[in-house]
């Protein structure tokens, strides 16, 4: 685990037939994209606007207690403070994210990861 690991619980995740345990943590991951650590992920000193983000699955690795995957955010992030006429800006964003749910009981742990 890492300091900046988040916690949540997405109990339909382990509820979901395994077929569909993927496609159900990409839309329970997009229902709640201010839960996702993206402020650690926006390099112009602005700040994760998660208005209009768009999540995609690079990879996942399931077994009986624990669903792995690791994915994509594309977000904007806004910057502000330069006194420019078009002030705030917003920049596209991304992060790469490894998402662990633990499917005995949803408890799904998220950090940024650079690597996968």
């Amino acid at each position: 685990m890492h300091s900046d690991d988040i916690t949540i619980v997405l109990a339909a995740v382990s509820r979901a037939a395994p077929a569909d345990r993927v496609a159900t943590l990409l839309q329970q991951l997009g229902r709640s994209p201010d839960a996702l650590p993206l402020q650690a992920a926006c390099q112009h000193g602005g700040w994760a606007d998660t208005g209009n983000t768009e999540i995609a699955l690079i990879d996942s690795e399931c077994d009986d207690a624990r669903l792995s995957a690791v994915v994509a955010v594309y977000f904007g992030e806004t910057v502000g403070g330069c006194n420019c006429n078009d002030d705030p800006v917003t920049h596209p964003a991304y992060a790469r994210l490894r998402v662990v749910t633990q499917l005995v009981d949803g408890t799904t742990t998220i950090h940024l990861t650079e690597d996968g």
